[in-house]
């Protein structure tokens, strides 16, 4: 669908662990098979190829390092170059306070010019069955003293914090972007409307929980969002329990109500379609993720699927990449 429309994917991770080998080959043999044109992509940490010769804390440049050489040059593909890694998100414990900066320093400098922030997962859940599984996540992570102290330093080097987190800690990320005003925050997975079992768009009193807290935090201005994550095993759909994979009709049906309530809150400008591969890969196809992208937003303006389909990422990522329809 709509092959001329170009494609900054926001959110992806390349990695050989937790799972089958998803690196750039992986990736961009998904790319040229859909069919889309996906002009750049934002690189996410996942934990991989961090340098274990370094302290602990430097141990995370090793991933930044890596992105950096698979996104030095161009991939060639049947809709047109691909910039894979144009922008970086790394990993930094920001809860190492005023010892965080040396670390985000480390990480530009192996960024090659396209570092552009950190994830620092603060995703927590009453219920064991949604506990993160990376690492060990406090209930208020973002509101914690030292983490505050560390997040001081992302403002003032320029950097971005992308807010791993579900839904229950949308408040935190409101007090958080309120004392921050000058930070970039940018929220992923539609704001983690997690489920095991029933998405809460099935079930109206949660899905009215969750959006109530989407629209407070649209209204810090330095907040955007990531749209996607729906695929992964957490949000409830069960597509990823399937052998056959659902179309894109199907998917856009599922999905509709979450991406509607976020663009309505935050406005195209601040919205960016994610693929969120490889987790996402295990619900749907690349192709099909895209094209129920494309077609619940079939109804607004060029202009706003412009932004939402790359203007935004490509905006508040730093990512200079020819984005002219074809």
């Amino acid at each position: 669908m709509d092959p001329g429309l170009p494609i900054v994917d926001a959110h992806h991770h390349l990695r050989d662990v937790r799972g089958p080998a998803y690196l750039a080959r992986e990736l961009a043999d998904d790319i040229s098979l859909s069919g889309h044109r996906v002009v750049a992509t934002v690189a996410v940490e996942t934990a991989y190829a961090y340098d274990h010769r370094l302290a602990v804390e430097l141990a995370p440049t090793g991933e930044t390092r890596f992105l950096a050489q698979v996104g030095s040059v161009p991939i060639d593909l049947r809709a047109g170059a691909t910039r894979i890694a144009a922008a970086i998100v790394g990993h930094a414990d920001l809860r190492l306070g005023d010892g965080a900066r040396p670390v985000l320093e480390a990480h530009i400098e192996a960024g090659q010019r396209r570092f552009r922030g950190v994830r620092t997962p603060a995703a927590w859940h009453a219920d064991q069955r949604f506990r993160y599984a990376r690492a060990e996540v406090a209930e208020h992570a973002v509101l914690d003293p030292r983490f505050l102290a560390g997040f001081a330093h992302l403002a003032a080097l320029d950097l971005s914090y992308d807010a791993w987190v579900y839904d229950e800690q949308l408040e935190d990320l409101v007090k958080l972007a309120s004392a921050f005003q000058t930070a970039t925050i940018i929220v992923g997975h539609c704001g983690g409307p997690v489920s095991h079992g029933t998405p809460l768009s099935q079930r109206p009193e949660a899905f009215a929980h969750w959006r109530r807290r989407i629209q407070r935090v649209s209204r810090c201005p330095n907040v955007f969002m990531k749209l996607g994550g729906l695929g992964m095993e957490v949000m409830g759909f069960g597509h990823d329990a399937t052998a056959d994979k659902p179309p894109s009709r199907v998917l856009a049906e599922s999905w509709r109500p979450y991406f509607e309530t976020c663009i309505d809150a935050f406005g195209p400008g601040r919205c960016m379609f994610e693929s969120n591969f490889p987790p996402d890969k295990a619900s749907c196809s690349y192709a099909a993720a895209w094209n129920a992208f494309k077609r619940i937003t079939a109804g607004y303006s060029v202009s706003e699927r412009e932004q939402l389909f790359a203007g935004t990422a490509a905006r508040v990522y730093r990512i200079t990449a020819a984005t002219s329809p074809q």
